[in-house]
């Protein structure tokens, strides 16, 4: 024992001498950096989660279970239904509102839409890949790298409040100076519990590198004693939930949500698949703000910031009319979800997201719009 402390003492020595007079031979950020695809999990994985511990601050009516969610070969939320031999493939991407992990598996309007159409005897499959914090500029890296070279003949985008957010916070999709969803899409590595890669850890401390070493060496206890710090921790609400205080949104920041519109459109166009834009729906409005007990927290990083509570409304319906004047400028189909899903909290848990109900209620609008227009041939891709 003796001989491997004094071997360890040598070898730590060595290190810190090699690494402050050593020459890198290749720059660290040779691979510092890398484009993130966010999914809400891996292919073929089954995912289990209740509401968490500050939703009943935030939520006024979402039932509090467990919800599900089993992930298909290609990480997309699985449909109830799959037709192996189906003339059409409709994928729908967006934010957690159209993951809706807060729904009944069977009720979850993109599966429930496919169900529906299927029932009227069309030959369609429907997939959901929606992913919580992911905004538009996600769903096109979602698109080039899940989409575009499969086999799906529609892809349906529905964006507002993450972009809204991020750009507010941040002012650009590559600056994550303040991101309430820490979703950047360029990324530095970083070892992280299940990455053992130890290209960079010349960057981290020693304990840091002592723990790395130790869940190597023993990984099994590793990730208990994780496991049960994890669960001693004090709940920590998330950033989406628990804002900082947001900026204001300028015409630049319009003109790069109004790009990644006209993008989605263009790589979907050039793939040969019909793009379908979706306004979003909501409960946005002052009243929800001032009124509503649940949104005080929201209300008040809103009172403490350079704008006010009309100005953030305002800038979520500008964000909403974008989407109209782009599908309308474009040629393409327009879902208006924010029209025509009634804004209250029966349709919906908090300020954008759907409930069992709303989500019923959404999956009814949309299937008469995809039924008359992609079936009955009223409507065609350029």
């Amino acid at each position: 024992m003796l001989n491997a402390l004094l071997l360890f003492i040598l070898l730590f020595i060595v290190e810190l001498v090699l690494e402050k007079y050593s020459i890198t031979e290749r720059p660290n950020n040779t691979y510092a950096r890398f484009i993130r695809l966010r999914e809400i999990g891996l292919p073929n994985q089954d995912l289990t989660t209740y509401p968490p511990a500050y939703f009943p601050d935030y939520a006024d009516n979402v039932e509090y279970k467990e919800y599900t969610a089993k992930l298909d070969s290609f990480g997309f939320i699985q449909s109830e239904t799959i037709l192996p031999d189906a003339k059409k493939n409709i994928v729908f991407i967006g934010g957690s509102t159209t993951e809706c992990f807060f729904v009944d598996d069977t009720l979850r309007f993109p599966s429930l839409v496919g169900k529906m159409l299927q029932r009227k005897g069309h030959s369609v499959n429907t997939f959901n890949s929606g992913v919580a914090g992911n905004h538009s500029l996600h769903s096109i890296n979602i698109l080039i790298n899940k989409v575009v070279h499969k086999n799906f003949q529609v892809a349906v985008m529905m964006h507002n409040i993450n972009d809204l957010v991020h750009l507010s916070y941040n002012g650009s999709y590559y600056e994550e100076k303040n991101s309430p969803t820490r979703a950047n899409i360029v990324k530095f590595t970083k070892p992280e519990i299940n990455n053992h890669d130890l290209s960079f850890f010349k960057s981290y401390s020693y304990f840091f590198r002592l723990k790395k070493a130790f869940q190597l060496v023993f990984p099994s206890v590793y990730e208990r004693m994780y496991n049960a710090q994890t669960k001693l921790s004090p709940v920590v609400i998330p950033k989406e939930f628990h804002w900082i205080k947001p900026g204001p949104i300028t015409l630049p920041q319009v003109n790069q949500f109004e790009k990644n519109l006209r993008l989605f459109i263009g790589l979907c166009r050039s793939s040969g698949i019909q793009p379908i834009l979706m306004t979003q729906f909501n409960r946005v409005n002052p009243d929800e703000f001032y009124l509503n007990p649940k949104n005080k927290p929201f209300l008040d990083k809103i009172k403490a910031s350079q704008i006010t509570v009309e100005d953030f409304c305002q800038y979520y319906d500008l964000f909403n009319d974008k989407v109209r004047e782009v599908a309308a400028d474009e040629n393409v189909l327009l879902i208006d979800l924010a029209k025509q899903v009634p804004h209250t909290k029966e349709y919906l848990y908090d300020y954008v997201h759907l409930n069992n109900g709303g989500s019923k209620f959404a999956s009814k609008v949309i299937y008469d719009v995809l039924d008359t227009a992609i079936f009955n041939g009223t409507k065609t891709v350029k």
